[in-house]
């Protein structure tokens, strides 16, 4: 059975607060090859930076190791990555203040009730919940944003959501990490088969890959 990876790891010791977006920009795509490499030596597998290539869609994959399926996602001081032998996409967002406009503008009708139930210092929670299942899920299909959010629909079930996209059900299952306080991170996956979150020190990264 599939069991999907997930992993994790901490940049904050490596942001200065005066960098660029751009010196980010790049240091963000460093350390997440780096990470999609680690993972790969945890299957048994040498992955070079130039095996990660961007589909026509705009989604990643492994062009030397195609059975072997990836995603990334960062937000502020946290890269995450997960790894599967299927389709697999993963969301991490750092939960800050949104204007409430937005909750309208990327929530169906029936999410939005649902939200807006709640006292007012659990909606902007629940919204960054919302959206990284239905990121998660758009990474996995390689829709990505540029589908309208309003068309996925979150019914609550238990601990968890089920998702119709177009009126009909997906089938899809979620897994929710706590990688750190004022995060939220989901992974989305055709198999029900989540390992746990391992958690990396950056600065053994490049030597790990290196003497592997």
């Amino acid at each position: 059975m599939s069991v999907t990876d997930v992993y994790a790891i901490n940049i904050s010791q490596c942001l200065t607060g005066t960098d660029n977006k751009i010196d980010i920009s790049v240091r963000y795509s460093q350390w997440s090859k780096e990470l999609i490499q680690f993972a790969g030596i945890t299957k048994g597998l040498s992955i070079t930076p130039d095996d990660i290539t961007i589909s026509t869609n705009g989604k990643p994959y492994l062009k030397n190791h195609e059975r072997l399926h990836f995603n990334v996602s960062h937000s502020g001081e946290w890269i995450v990555c997960a790894l599967s032998d299927m389709p697999v996409g993963v969301d991490i967002e750092q939960v800050v203040a949104v204007p409430p406009l937005m909750y309208r503008d990327h929530l169906a009708h029936e999410e939005y009730v649902a939200l807006r139930s709640l006292p007012p210092y659990k909606q902007n929670e629940y919204f960054f919940r919302l959206w990284t299942y239905k990121e998660s899920y758009l990474k996995m299909t390689g829709e990505g944003l540029l589908n309208n959010l309003t068309t996925i629909v979150l019914t609550p079930d238990r601990d968890t959501f089920t998702l119709r996209a177009g009126g009909r059900s997906t089938g899809v299952h979620f897994k929710e990490y706590t990688v750190a306080e004022n995060y939220i991170m989901t992974v989305c996956a055709q198999h029900n088969t989540f390992g746990p979150l391992t958690i990396l020190p950056l600065e053994d990264l490049p030597d790990i890959i290196q003497h592997t």
